[in-house]
């Protein structure tokens, strides 16, 4: 006698009760993993911690000027630094002002849900160009139908000199610091749903189109920054049991901790005194850290003794280890 083969349908009711049961069972289950999947998506395109150094030797993602060039050599760390080359003419038309911008998943979506405080960047104006003035511009919401013409940027130009030198600087994110320039998308809007970012020449005061300028820029290391949590080692936002080892691993072994690339240095982190230096002397302050009422410690933490004698047995195990 041959085995019972039928369609597993046909082996419910016949009232098709079941059927319909079964059937709304694996609609659901669709829907769930669809959904699942769009989140994960979404999630995945939403702005990160990247490091923008062009040592991939591509313009990851930079567009925008009359010619955005990589430049193999004469970043900040010279020989060997990769580094964007902008180039405007002035005048009017294409080309005429000086702006980069990405709109790549890395530096789009809800800044505001990131922790973005700041966008960090080296920049460096050639002697044989004119000195520039370097707003940010946001662009967004991605759901206005407008949202090219929605941009805040910034309120205070920074003043980059033409003598070829690379310096560090940082474009407030906060809403005290951007000044509205498009129409009428507000700030928690556009915060929340990033579609562009920008750096422009844009003189004198903050504009919608900035300003023409014939005039050349050096452009390396560009990321967003979160705000600085003092102790917080692993800038996650949190002070947890794992800022305390990796305080530990950056007094310790500076170079496995800035390996990590996190965005902010030890320095800036772990100076919890405030004494403009990190060292063994911030271990009173960085334990004190965890017994604050202002601290946003997301798991439970042990006694500011406890937490300073275990920073002082970490740091005797990994000296005495090393002799």
């Amino acid at each position: 006698m041959k085995p019972l083969r039928r369609p597993l349908l046909s082996l419910l009711d016949a009232s098709g009760q079941t059927r319909w049961r079964v059937a709304a069972a694996m609609h659901i289950v669709i829907l769930t993993w669809c959904n699942i999947f769009c989140l994960e998506s979404y999630v995945a395109n939403a702005a990160t911690y990247q490091l923008d150094d062009f040592q991939s030797g591509t313009l990851e993602g930079w567009s925008g000027a009359l010619s955005l060039t990589l430049e193999n050599n004469g970043g900040p760390d010279g020989t060997g630094d990769a580094f964007l080359h902008v180039t405007s003419t002035g005048g009017i038309g294409p080309g005429s002002h000086l702006a980069a911008y990405n709109g790549d998943s890395n530096w789009i979506g809800d800044l505001d849900a990131l922790g973005a405080a700041f966008v960090e960047v080296d920049l460096m104006c050639p002697e044989d160009s004119v000195p520039l003035e370097m707003r940010l511009v946001l662009f967004g919401p991605v759901a206005d139908p407008e949202n090219l013409n929605n941009r805040w940027t910034s309120s205070t130009a920074a003043a980059v000199p033409n003598d070829g030198i690379w310096r560090t600087y940082s474009f407030s994110l906060a809403e005290v610091d951007l000044t509205r320039v498009g129409i009428s998308a507000t700030y928690d809007a556009m915060i929340a749903d990033v579609l562009r970012v920008m750096l422009r020449h844009d003189a004198i005061s903050p504009s919608f189109g900035g300003t023409p300028v014939a005039a050349e820029l050096g452009v390396d290391n560009l990321r967003y920054v979160p705000a600085v949590v003092l102790g917080d080692m692993n800038q996650d936002g949190n002070l947890t049991s794992e800022d305390v080892a990796l305080f530990v691993e950056a007094l310790t072994n500076p170079l496995a901790y800035a390996a990590r690339a996190l965005p902010l240095p030890a320095e800036t982190v772990g100076d919890v005194n405030q004494d403009g230096r990190f060292d063994l002397a911030d271990n009173s302050s960085f334990s004190a850290l965890f017994v604050s009422p202002t601290t946003s410690a997301t798991e439970p933490v042990p006694e500011v003794s406890t937490i300073a004698m275990a920073v002082l047995v970490l740091l005797f195990h990994v000296l005495h280890t090393r002799r």
